[in-house]
Protein backbone atom coordinates (compact mmCIF):
# COMPACT_ATOMS: atom_id res chain seq x y z
CA UNK A 1 0.00 0.00 0.00
CA UNK A 2 1.30 3.42 -0.76
CA UNK A 3 -0.16 6.89 0.03
CA UNK A 4 1.05 10.51 0.47
CA UNK A 5 1.05 12.62 3.48
CA UNK A 6 -1.96 15.26 3.47
CA UNK A 7 -0.54 18.34 4.28
CA UNK A 8 -0.71 20.36 1.07
CA UNK A 9 2.42 20.27 0.57
CA UNK A 10 4.72 17.92 -1.89
CA UNK A 11 6.24 14.77 0.20
CA UNK A 12 7.89 11.53 -0.76
CA UNK A 13 5.72 8.60 -0.89
CA UNK A 14 5.12 6.36 2.04
CA UNK A 15 5.40 3.18 1.35
CA UNK A 16 2.70 0.97 4.18
CA UNK A 17 3.70 -2.72 4.40
CA UNK A 18 2.89 -5.38 6.91
CA UNK A 19 5.59 -5.70 9.20
CA UNK A 20 6.67 -8.23 12.18
CA UNK A 21 8.00 -6.13 14.74
CA UNK A 22 9.75 -7.12 18.39
CA UNK A 23 9.88 -4.89 21.49
CA UNK A 24 11.64 -5.79 23.98
CA UNK A 25 12.95 -4.05 27.46
CA UNK A 26 15.51 -4.67 28.81
CA UNK A 27 14.79 -5.24 32.60
CA UNK A 28 16.68 -3.79 35.75
CA UNK A 29 18.53 -1.11 34.14
CA UNK A 30 16.63 1.81 35.61
CA UNK A 31 17.94 1.63 38.74
CA UNK A 32 21.62 1.86 37.43
CA UNK A 33 20.18 5.21 34.77
CA UNK A 34 18.54 7.34 38.41
CA UNK A 35 21.73 6.71 40.20
CA UNK A 36 23.30 9.08 36.80
CA UNK A 37 21.20 12.23 38.08
CA UNK A 38 23.28 14.31 38.55
CA UNK A 39 26.88 14.85 37.10
CA UNK A 40 29.85 13.15 39.31
CA UNK A 41 31.94 16.29 40.64
CA UNK A 42 34.62 13.66 42.91
CA UNK A 43 36.92 11.17 41.43
CA UNK A 44 34.95 8.91 43.24
CA UNK A 45 31.92 9.47 41.87
CA UNK A 46 33.28 10.12 38.27
CA UNK A 47 34.42 6.36 38.68
CA UNK A 48 31.52 5.00 40.29
CA UNK A 49 29.32 6.92 37.62
CA UNK A 50 31.58 5.43 35.09
CA UNK A 51 30.93 2.12 35.97
CA UNK A 52 27.63 2.36 36.15
CA UNK A 53 26.89 3.60 32.38
CA UNK A 54 29.14 0.90 31.14
CA UNK A 55 27.59 -1.98 32.96
CA UNK A 56 24.17 -1.01 31.34
CA UNK A 57 24.94 0.14 28.02
CA UNK A 58 26.85 -2.73 27.35
CA UNK A 59 24.66 -5.03 28.82
CA UNK A 60 21.79 -3.15 26.00
CA UNK A 61 24.42 -2.92 23.19
CA UNK A 62 25.34 -7.20 23.78
CA UNK A 63 21.66 -7.88 23.40
CA UNK A 64 20.98 -5.37 20.13
CA UNK A 65 23.89 -7.28 18.75
CA UNK A 66 22.86 -10.79 19.19
CA UNK A 67 19.92 -9.95 17.21
CA UNK A 68 21.92 -8.02 14.68
CA UNK A 69 24.53 -11.31 14.15
CA UNK A 70 21.76 -13.67 14.11
CA UNK A 71 20.18 -11.95 11.04
CA UNK A 72 23.41 -11.62 9.47
CA UNK A 73 24.69 -15.00 9.97
CA UNK A 74 21.32 -17.18 9.60
CA UNK A 75 22.79 -20.64 9.42
CA UNK A 76 20.43 -23.52 7.66
CA UNK A 77 20.08 -25.23 11.12
CA UNK A 78 16.95 -27.04 10.22
CA UNK A 79 17.37 -28.42 6.93
CA UNK A 80 19.12 -31.20 7.93
CA UNK A 81 16.32 -32.27 10.52
CA UNK A 82 13.14 -33.50 10.62
CA UNK A 83 11.64 -30.22 10.92
CA UNK A 84 11.50 -29.25 7.03
CA UNK A 85 10.30 -32.19 4.62
CA UNK A 86 12.84 -33.17 2.98
CA UNK A 87 11.66 -32.02 -0.74
CA UNK A 88 11.26 -28.59 0.81
CA UNK A 89 14.50 -28.45 2.00
CA UNK A 90 16.54 -26.80 -0.78
CA UNK A 91 13.52 -24.38 -1.55
CA UNK A 92 14.19 -23.12 2.37
CA UNK A 93 17.97 -22.61 1.85
CA UNK A 94 16.90 -20.52 -0.83
CA UNK A 95 14.80 -18.50 1.32
CA UNK A 96 17.91 -17.56 3.73
CA UNK A 97 17.94 -13.81 3.32
CA UNK A 98 16.55 -11.17 5.82
CA UNK A 99 15.87 -7.96 5.72
CA UNK A 100 15.04 -6.85 9.53
CA UNK A 101 16.33 -3.56 11.12
CA UNK A 102 17.25 -2.55 14.77
CA UNK A 103 16.42 0.16 16.46
CA UNK A 104 17.15 1.25 19.94
CA UNK A 105 15.36 3.52 22.50
CA UNK A 106 17.33 3.70 26.04
CA UNK A 107 17.22 0.30 27.12
CA UNK A 108 14.68 -1.10 24.74
CA UNK A 109 15.19 -3.36 21.58
CA UNK A 110 13.09 -3.15 18.79
CA UNK A 111 13.13 -5.31 15.63
CA UNK A 112 11.26 -5.14 12.52
CA UNK A 113 11.01 -7.40 9.92
CA UNK A 114 8.87 -6.74 6.44
CA UNK A 115 6.06 -9.31 5.24
CA UNK A 116 5.86 -10.30 1.37
CA UNK A 117 2.75 -11.49 0.78
CA UNK A 118 3.27 -13.02 -2.27
CA UNK A 119 4.50 -16.36 -2.83
CA UNK A 120 1.64 -17.41 -0.47
CA UNK A 121 3.24 -16.29 2.50
CA UNK A 122 6.48 -18.16 1.96
CA UNK A 123 9.23 -15.05 2.88
CA UNK A 124 6.84 -14.04 5.26
CA UNK A 125 6.92 -16.87 7.41
CA UNK A 126 10.47 -17.84 6.78
CA UNK A 127 11.17 -14.22 8.27
CA UNK A 128 8.60 -15.10 11.12
CA UNK A 129 10.20 -17.98 11.90
CA UNK A 130 13.44 -16.36 12.45
CA UNK A 131 12.16 -13.98 14.19
CA UNK A 132 10.86 -16.13 16.77
CA UNK A 133 14.36 -17.86 16.97
CA UNK A 134 15.77 -14.48 17.61
CA UNK A 135 13.93 -14.09 20.14
CA UNK A 136 14.08 -17.01 21.98
CA UNK A 137 17.85 -16.97 21.85
CA UNK A 138 18.10 -13.86 22.59
CA UNK A 139 15.65 -13.95 25.72
CA UNK A 140 17.55 -17.30 26.86
CA UNK A 141 21.41 -16.17 26.56
CA UNK A 142 19.96 -12.98 28.33
CA UNK A 143 18.59 -14.70 31.73
CA UNK A 144 21.89 -17.09 31.34
CA UNK A 145 23.92 -13.65 32.00
CA UNK A 146 21.48 -12.81 34.79
CA UNK A 147 19.51 -9.63 32.49
CA UNK A 148 15.68 -10.36 32.80
CA UNK A 149 13.75 -9.24 29.17
CA UNK A 150 10.16 -8.77 28.53
CA UNK A 151 8.54 -8.25 24.93
CA UNK A 152 5.73 -8.20 23.10
CA UNK A 153 5.59 -9.63 19.27
CA UNK A 154 2.82 -8.61 16.74
CA UNK A 155 1.78 -8.14 13.61
CA UNK A 156 0.61 -4.77 12.18
CA UNK A 157 1.15 -1.94 9.75
CA UNK A 158 4.02 0.54 9.77
CA UNK A 159 6.23 2.46 7.21
CA UNK A 160 10.11 2.58 8.06
CA UNK A 161 11.22 6.28 6.65
CA UNK A 162 15.14 7.11 6.79
CA UNK A 163 15.33 11.06 7.58
CA UNK A 164 19.49 12.11 8.04
CA UNK A 165 18.85 15.08 9.49
CA UNK A 166 16.72 13.60 12.43
CA UNK A 167 16.20 10.53 14.08
CA UNK A 168 18.19 8.15 10.87
CA UNK A 169 16.04 5.37 10.13
CA UNK A 170 13.12 4.46 12.34
CA UNK A 171 9.53 2.18 12.11
CA UNK A 172 5.97 4.06 12.39
CA UNK A 173 3.28 2.84 12.81
CA UNK A 174 0.18 0.18 14.44
CA UNK A 175 2.48 -2.85 14.46
CA UNK A 176 5.19 -0.79 16.84
CA UNK A 177 2.38 0.77 19.09
CA UNK A 178 0.81 -2.93 19.13
CA UNK A 179 4.21 -4.60 20.29
CA UNK A 180 5.29 -1.90 23.04
CA UNK A 181 1.53 -1.94 24.53
CA UNK A 182 1.51 -6.32 24.80
CA UNK A 183 5.45 -5.27 26.35
CA UNK A 184 4.83 -2.36 28.78
CA UNK A 185 0.60 -3.91 29.75
CA UNK A 186 0.26 -7.32 28.98
CA UNK A 187 3.40 -9.14 29.70
CA UNK A 188 3.98 -8.01 33.20
CA UNK A 189 6.40 -10.63 34.08
CA UNK A 190 10.06 -11.47 31.79
CA UNK A 191 8.27 -13.39 28.96
CA UNK A 192 7.94 -12.50 25.27
CA UNK A 193 4.00 -12.18 24.62
CA UNK A 194 2.18 -12.88 21.42
CA UNK A 195 -0.17 -10.42 19.98
CA UNK A 196 -3.26 -11.69 18.12
CA UNK A 197 -2.72 -10.68 15.03
CA UNK A 198 0.34 -12.53 15.13
CA UNK A 199 -1.23 -15.79 15.93
CA UNK A 200 -4.13 -15.39 13.56
CA UNK A 201 -1.33 -14.68 10.61
CA UNK A 202 0.37 -17.88 11.62
CA UNK A 203 -2.49 -19.69 11.99
CA UNK A 204 -4.31 -19.01 8.43
CA UNK A 205 -1.06 -19.86 6.61
CA UNK A 206 -0.94 -22.93 8.51
CA UNK A 207 -4.55 -24.00 7.28
CA UNK A 208 -4.04 -22.72 3.39
CA UNK A 209 -4.04 -25.50 1.19
CA UNK A 210 -1.33 -25.64 -1.54
CA UNK A 211 -0.12 -27.09 -4.30
CA UNK A 212 2.73 -25.57 -5.06
CA UNK A 213 6.24 -25.50 -3.54
CA UNK A 214 6.55 -21.90 -2.13
CA UNK A 215 2.88 -22.36 -0.08
CA UNK A 216 3.82 -26.29 1.14
CA UNK A 217 6.96 -24.77 2.40
CA UNK A 218 5.02 -21.92 4.19
CA UNK A 219 2.82 -24.62 5.37
CA UNK A 220 5.45 -26.56 6.95
CA UNK A 221 7.30 -23.22 8.49
CA UNK A 222 4.01 -22.03 10.41
CA UNK A 223 3.76 -25.57 11.73
CA UNK A 224 6.76 -24.82 13.09
CA UNK A 225 6.00 -21.11 14.23
CA UNK A 226 2.91 -22.24 15.77
CA UNK A 227 4.97 -24.89 17.60
CA UNK A 228 6.99 -22.12 19.15
CA UNK A 229 3.59 -20.23 21.00
CA UNK A 230 2.08 -21.61 24.13
CA UNK A 231 -0.50 -20.88 26.07
CA UNK A 232 -0.09 -18.97 29.78
CA UNK A 233 -2.24 -19.17 32.52
CA UNK A 234 -4.19 -16.34 31.95
CA UNK A 235 -4.48 -17.18 28.47
CA UNK A 236 -2.09 -14.75 26.69
CA UNK A 237 0.00 -17.40 24.26
CA UNK A 238 3.75 -16.71 24.94
CA UNK A 239 7.05 -17.96 22.89
CA UNK A 240 8.18 -20.93 24.45
CA UNK A 241 12.10 -20.50 24.50
CA UNK A 242 12.58 -23.70 25.89
CA UNK A 243 10.02 -25.61 23.81
CA UNK A 244 10.95 -28.32 21.56
CA UNK A 245 11.62 -26.73 18.35
CA UNK A 246 14.00 -24.41 19.49
CA UNK A 247 16.07 -27.16 21.14
CA UNK A 248 16.34 -29.09 17.99
CA UNK A 249 16.45 -25.78 15.63
CA UNK A 250 19.07 -24.41 17.83
CA UNK A 251 21.73 -27.55 17.93
CA UNK A 252 24.70 -27.25 19.88
CA UNK A 253 24.30 -23.72 20.01
CA UNK A 254 22.12 -24.08 23.22
CA UNK A 255 22.45 -26.49 25.55
CA UNK A 256 21.71 -27.96 29.02
CA UNK A 257 24.17 -26.03 30.75
CA UNK A 258 22.83 -22.73 29.48
CA UNK A 259 19.16 -23.47 30.65
CA UNK A 260 20.74 -24.19 34.45
CA UNK A 261 22.40 -20.83 34.32
CA UNK A 262 19.48 -19.54 33.22
CA UNK A 263 17.25 -21.17 35.38
CA UNK A 264 19.86 -20.76 38.89
CA UNK A 265 19.39 -16.80 38.30
CA UNK A 266 15.18 -16.77 38.09
CA UNK A 267 15.28 -19.00 41.33
CA UNK A 268 17.82 -16.95 42.91
CA UNK A 269 15.63 -13.80 41.75
CA UNK A 270 12.37 -15.44 43.01
CA UNK A 271 13.79 -16.69 46.00
CA UNK A 272 14.98 -12.84 47.32
CA UNK A 273 12.62 -11.18 46.24
CA UNK A 274 10.33 -13.85 48.67
CA UNK A 275 12.56 -13.11 51.30
CA UNK A 276 12.29 -9.37 51.03
CA UNK A 277 8.34 -9.95 51.05
CA UNK A 278 8.45 -8.55 47.88
CA UNK A 279 5.22 -10.30 46.80
CA UNK A 280 4.63 -8.44 43.25
CA UNK A 281 8.46 -9.70 41.65
CA UNK A 282 7.85 -12.70 43.62
CA UNK A 283 4.34 -13.25 42.20
CA UNK A 284 6.32 -12.56 39.05
CA UNK A 285 9.26 -15.07 38.74
CA UNK A 286 7.07 -17.69 40.78
CA UNK A 287 5.42 -17.68 37.05
CA UNK A 288 9.19 -17.54 35.10
CA UNK A 289 10.27 -20.66 37.78
CA UNK A 290 6.95 -22.89 36.64
CA UNK A 291 7.60 -22.13 32.99
CA UNK A 292 11.11 -23.47 33.28
CA UNK A 293 9.53 -26.64 35.63
CA UNK A 294 7.33 -27.18 32.98
CA UNK A 295 10.27 -27.50 30.13
CA UNK A 296 13.01 -28.83 32.69
CA UNK A 297 12.37 -32.83 31.39
CA UNK A 298 13.19 -31.54 27.90
CA UNK A 299 16.52 -30.26 28.65
CA UNK A 300 17.28 -33.91 30.67
CA UNK A 301 17.07 -31.49 34.22
CA UNK A 302 15.01 -31.50 37.43
CA UNK A 303 12.15 -29.09 38.27
CA UNK A 304 13.23 -26.20 40.63
CA UNK A 305 12.65 -27.15 43.93
CA UNK A 306 12.58 -31.07 43.62
CA UNK A 307 15.87 -31.53 45.42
Amino acid sequence: MVGTLKNGQKEDDLCVKYYLVAFLDVLGQKQYLREMKHLPTTDEEKQYFIKNIKKTYSVVTSLREGFKNYFENVKPRITKSNLIPAALREKYLDLQQHHANFFAFSDSIIVSVPLDMSDEFCASMNGIFHALMASASINLAALASRVPLRGGLNVGTAIEVFNEDLVGREIYGQGLESAHYLESSVADYPRIVIGNDLMGFVARVRSQQSQTACGQLAHSIAELCWKMLVRDTDGHYMLDFLGEVVKETSGHATDKNDVAEAREFINNQYQSYLKDENYKQTSRYYRLVRYFNYRAELWGLDPIGSN
